[in-house]
C-alpha cells in the first residue's frame, strides 16, 4: 500500500513493537477523496484524533479508563466524550446548525468519572460520532468555509473555516491530554 512503511509500531503501553508495516501518519496520507485541501488537512487531524485514542486508550480497563490522578483533573474516558460532544458541538456552529438540546446538556456530564460504564462503550461511541464529524467536514466547500457563523450564547461572528480549525485544534490538545494520563498511569500502575 502506498500509505504503509516499515517501521516498529508502538503500542500504548509502551511495549516494543514487532517491526511490522503500519500505515503513514495521517499528515502524510494526502487529500480525502472528494474533499478540498482544507477539509482533507482536518479530515487527516481528526483520523490521528480516533487513532490515537485507540493506540493511546484502546486496551485500558475501567479502572485506568476512569482514573482521575489528582485535583482539577479529568479521566481519560471523560476526555473522549468530551472531545467528541465538543466536536459535533463546533460542526453545529460551523454548519450554521442549532446545537440539540441534548447535546448542549451533555456537555455538562462529558468530563465526569463513569466508572459503571464500559471503556469499549465510550470508544465505540467516540468513532461513530468523530466519524459523523469527519464526513460532514469532507463534503464542505470553499463558500461553505467563508461563510459567517455565530459562536457561543453571546454569538460571536467567525468564519466558518476558523471554527472547524480551532475544532481540530481542541480535540488533538485534549488527546494530548489523554496520552500523558495513560502515560502516568502505566508509571504508577505497572
Amino acid at each position: 500500500m502506498a500509505n504503509e512503511r516499515k517501521t516498529p509500531a508502538a503500542g500504548g503501553a509502551g511495549t516494543a513493537g514487532h517491526g511490522g508495516t503500519v500505515a503513514q501518519p495521517p499528515f502524510l496520507r494526502g487529500r480525502v477523496q472528494g474533499a478540498g485541501l482544507l477539509p482533507s488537512a482536518w479530515w487527516r487531524g481528526l483520523e490521528e484524533v480516533r487513532e490515537m485514542a485507540d493506540r493511546w486508550a484502546g486496551d485500558l480497563g475501567r479502572e485506568a479508563f476512569w482514573w482521575v490522578p489528582g485535583p482539577a483533573m479529568n479521566p481519560i474516558g471523560g476526555l473522549l466524550r468530551h472531545i467528541a460532544g465538543s466536536s459535533l458541538r463546533l460542526l453545529c456552529y460551523a454548519v450554521g446548525e442549532p446545537i440539540p438540546d441534548e447535546l448542549r446538556a451533555r456537555a455538562r456530564e462529558e468530563l465526569k468519572p463513569s466508572p459503571e460504564v464500559e471503556p469499549a462503550q465510550v470508544l465505540r461511541q467516540f468513532h461513530e460520532e468523530m466519524a459523523r464529524v469527519q464526513e460532514r467536514i469532507r463534503g464542505l466547500s470553499d463558500a461553505d468555509l467563508a461563510a459567517q457563523r455565530v459562536v457561543g450564547r453571546q454569538q460571536v461572528p467567525a468564519e466558518a473555516a476558523f471554527i472547524l480549525h480551532h475544532l481540530v485544534e481542541h480535540a488533538q490538545h485534549h488527546m494530548g491530554q489523554v496520552i500523558v494520563l495513560r502515560k502516568l498511569w502505566n508509571a504508577t500502575h505497572m
